[in-house]
């Protein structure tokens, strides 16, 4: 039962909304493509910075409530270093059981081919972990080291929204030590 409910739990997850915001930049050069691009060593902080985060919602006899805000710092061209929050709410109502998990990540994330890149992630979460009778136990830290890629398609032009899709996998995953049940994860999300 307990790994039926971690699976609702990450399948709730798996397919929140990322949102990120990008401002226009004034600076640009032309890449090797000819296409011009912008050149953050002449960009202010605040343009430097992106914004974004997963918001996901489930109702019904399984409630959950995903709300991951996060912030990154554009180090240069092609290379986003960043954290974010996460707090997520989880009710199933046939068992009368409620939890809260909270915690933080760090990511960077590089282009390395036009729409593609690699990301990699720190995460660190507390749970309250469940016996066999259902009863919560102390809530536990649970770590995740991501790595891996993904694809941004634009939605048109040269937008900054869009589709992206990412892959991972957990290094340090262990089955008894993960609120994920596979080391790999499979995210879709937007960029806004």
């Amino acid at each position: 039962m307990k790994y039926f409910l971690v699976f609702i739990l990450i399948f709730s997850v798996a397919f929140v909304a990322f949102g990120q915001v990008d401002y226009v930049k004034p600076a640009t050069r032309p890449t090797a493509e000819g296409n011009p691009e912008t050149d953050v060593s002449e960009m202010k902080l605040k343009d430097r910075l992106t914004y974004g985060g997963n918001f996901g919602l489930n109702f019904g006899d399984i409630t959950m409530v995903d709300i991951s805000p996060m912030i990154g710092y554009r180090t240069t061209n092609k290379w986003v270093n960043g954290v974010g929050l996460t707090y997520q709410y989880y009710e199933q109502r046939r068992v009368s059981f409620k939890t809260s998990t909270f915690g933080g990540r760090a990511f960077s994330r590089h282009m390395v081919y036009k729409n593609v890149f690699a990301h990699g992630e720190y995460e660190l979460l507390k749970f309250n972990v469940l016996s066999r009778n259902l009863e919560q136990n102390p809530a536990h830290w649970f770590p995740a080291l991501f790595v891996g890629g993904g694809v941004f398609q634009s939605f048109g032009g040269k937008s900054q929204s869009g589709l992206v899709i990412t892959v991972m996998y957990n290094l340090i995953y262990t089955p008894n030590n993960s609120l994920y049940i596979s080391p790999f994860q499979f995210r879709i999300g937007f960029m806004i």
